[in-house]
């Protein structure tokens, strides 16, 4: 270890890549037909900027800003339909965690943790479906809402068809994870936890009232690896 270790704050690029997917809290919807349907993850990458606090002995700080891709996949098969559904969620992510390294200046091994907050930037939901050799595909962008207003004629009978698909903006979770420091790059491995539900309520309304449904509620999971190059002299 150093044996001239000092207090030093820096700061560099960020970038990896995420494997994500989705936890929905309603287990009897997750499971219909369990032996086909299925969610699975799905790559995506981060970027951003990393700062790096570290004290003259083991324990440290970092607070990052990233644009970080989460997401998911379901698969589905009965019979000869096949179909399979994208989604893709983008969010400018902050982390902040506090970390224990090997050796007093930040050097060696390291773990991590803390909390993180989400905001939505956007996204997009894809569905394709094959069936007696046809194909049908259909792309939705993700709109950003806490809640959202259909009117409702009849019982079977809404407004228009909504091209679109909603999530609620902010998410909150936890991660932790380990790393190794060698000189100026930081290579982490960690897992991310979302505790917030995610599910937009859907508000329908007509005239004689209104009634509210809060959806399947769901959170996001994920693993991420990331490479940062802290700037500034070596500890």
């Amino acid at each position: 270890p150093p044996a001239h270790a000092q207090r030093a704050f820096r700061f560099g690029p960020t970038v990896g890549t995420t494997l994500s997917t989705a936890h929905f809290d309603d287990v009897s919807y997750v499971n219909v037909l369990p032996a086909n349907v299925n969610y699975s993850r799905r790559w995506g990458f981060l970027a951003g900027a990393t700062g790096s606090y570290q004290s003259k002995g083991h324990w440290g700080g970092q607070v990052a800003v990233l644009y970080t891709q989460q997401g998911y996949r379901q698969p589905y098969s009965y019979g000869a339909y096949q179909s399979e559904t994208n989604v893709r969620l983008n969010y400018l992510r902050v982390p902040l965690q506090a970390t224990f390294s090997q050796h007093a200046g930040g050097q060696g091994l390291q773990a991590f943790a803390g909390p993180y907050v989400g905001v939505l930037l956007g996204g997009h939901r894809a569905f394709e479906s094959t069936t007696a050799g046809s194909t049908y595909a259909h792309d939705e962008r993700i709109v950003v809402a806490e809640s959202r207003t259909r009117a409702l004629f009849s019982s079977y009978d809404y407004s228009a068809p909504d091209s679109a698909s909603y999530s609620r903006r902010f998410d909150v979770g936890v991660q932790a994870g380990v790393g190794y420091r060698l000189g100026n790059a930081l290579l982490q491995v960690g897992y991310t936890l979302g505790l917030r539900n995610l599910a937009t309520t859907t508000v329908y309304t007509s005239g004689t009232g209104s009634y509210s449904d809060a959806g399947v509620p769901y959170r996001t999971r994920g693993w991420q690896v990331s490479l940062t190059y802290l700037l500034g002299p070596k500890s």
